[in-house]
C-alpha cells in the first residue's frame, strides 16, 4: 500500500521532470504538441489529436508486467492531461488554467496533475 501512496504523491514531480526535460532535450517534437494545442485550445479540442495514445500503451504494458505503482502514476497523468485538453468540466478549471498558462509560456507550469511541483521548484506562474 505504501508504494501506491508514494507513487501517487511522486507522480506530479515525475511529470514535472519529464516535461521539463522534453522542453530542453526533445524540444522540436514536443513543441508540435504545443502548437497543435495552441491552435485549437480555445475551440474545445476534438478527438483528432491521436498522438496522446502513447499513455494508454504505457498503462497496458506496466499493468501487464505488474508494475501497478507505475500504472497508477501513468493513469493519473493520462486522466488529468485528457481532462485538461478535451473537456470543459468545472472541477478541472484550476489545473486547466495552470496548464493553459504553460501552453502560452512554456517556461512555467510543467506539472500536469498538480501545481505543487511548480510551486516548490520555482516554475509556478498564476
Amino acid at each position: 500500500m505504501f508504494k501506491y501512496i508514494t507513487a501517487y504523491i511522486l507522480t506530479p514531480f515525475v511529470e514535472w521532470t519529464i516535461h521539463r526535460l522534453l522542453h530542453y532535450v526533445n524540444e522540436s517534437i514536443h513543441l508540435n504538441h504545443h502548437k497543435e494545442v495552441r491552435e485549437k485550445l480555445f475551440n474545445n479540442l476534438d478527438n483528432t489529436n491521436k498522438k496522446e495514445y502513447w499513455i494508454l500503451f504505457s498503462i497496458l504494458i506496466s499493468s501487464y508486467y505488474e508494475y501497478y505503482a507505475i500504472t497508477l502514476g501513468l493513469a493519473r497523468y493520462g486522466f488529468n492531461h485528457t481532462m485538461i485538453h478535451y473537456t470543459d468540466f468545472e472541477s478541472f478549471e484550476d489545473i486547466k488554467k495552470h496548464h493553459i498558462i504553460h501552453h502560452k509560456n512554456n517556461k512555467y507550469n510543467f506539472a500536469v496533475s498538480d501545481t505543487l511541483p511548480d510551486i516548490l521548484l520555482g516554475t509556478f506562474k498564476d
